[in-house]
């Protein structure tokens, strides 16, 4: 939930949603490499995903197309999906784009975990790199986020990744303009402004994306290849050291 996080080494929950998730960018080479890695194909293709994944409920399996690392946590996802009420393959996805699985991974932004939760949603001497209560915060959050997008998987993962107030340039058509005025109006930066914005549309295409290939049957996800050829090998490598795994094929450009 905070800045993407594609790259070795750079590698919520909330009891306060209202606070959202972080609007703090990287400015390591790494996160500035991601922001241009995969372009921008418009507003209007990624909202034409919008609702039009069928997510099983609880008893769905985990999807083989993920990474070693975020397999590891089959059996933990389907549970915390239940305690949630989350479709697993929502989970699974979030902890793939954000993670990849390796319970240590940190940003420069502060975010943590599994789920890239930030610091402000912890309580008191909480563990960010518990996985118990990482997923805690990190799904409590994605569950406020799923309801108040109201399920719309697109709006779901504009919220996860870039705040409430992306919800709304999903579902009430603010411009993009709009949103980078919005985080201008919280003292980010222009050119972060901007940055930012380009970042919550890759965050919906590779989420959404994802789920498509799942619910079509591809596997290997096309799109979580062209995640894995923007850096994603990279965290998935950190991933998976820490795990002690077979390290991720190299995807076909």
């Amino acid at each position: 939930m905070g800045a993407e996080r594609i790259g070795r080494k750079n590698t919520e929950v909330s009891k306060k949603p209202e606070k959202g998730c972080s609007f703090k960018l990287y400015t390591t080479l790494a996160g500035f490499a991601i922001i241009y890695a995969m372009g921008y194909r418009g507003l209007t293709e990624i909202t034409s995903l919008q609702g039009e994944v069928n997510l099983p409920k609880t008893k769905e399996k985990i999807s083989g197309v993920f990474a070693p690392g975020v397999r590891h946590w089959s059996t933990q996802i389907r549970k915390w999906a239940k305690e949630y009420d989350l479709p697993p393959n929502l989970v699974a996805t979030v902890m793939q784009i954000e993670s990849c699985g390796n319970p240590l991974a940190q940003s420069p932004d502060g975010a943590a975990g599994l789920f890239q939760v930030m610091p402000y949603h912890f309580e008191g001497n909480e563990d960010p790199l518990n996985p118990q209560i990482n997923a805690r915060r990190g799904l409590n959050y994605l569950r406020w986020i799923w309801d108040l997008s109201d399920r719309n998987l697109a709006a779901t993962f504009a919220g996860y990744n870039g705040g409430p107030k992306a919800i709304e340039w999903i579902l009430e058509n603010i411009t993009e303009e709009g949103y980078i005025n919005f985080l201008i109006s919280k003292d980010w930066k222009q050119e972060n402004a901007e940055a930012k914005s380009k970042q919550v549309q890759r965050f919906i295409r590779w989420g959404t994306g994802i789920l498509n290939d799942i619910e079509n049957g591809l596997n290997p996800s096309p799109t979580l290849n062209e995640w894995y050829n923007a850096g994603g090998v990279s965290l998935c490598g950190d991933a998976e050291d820490v795990l002690g795994l077979t390290p991720t094929p190299t995807p076909i450009p």
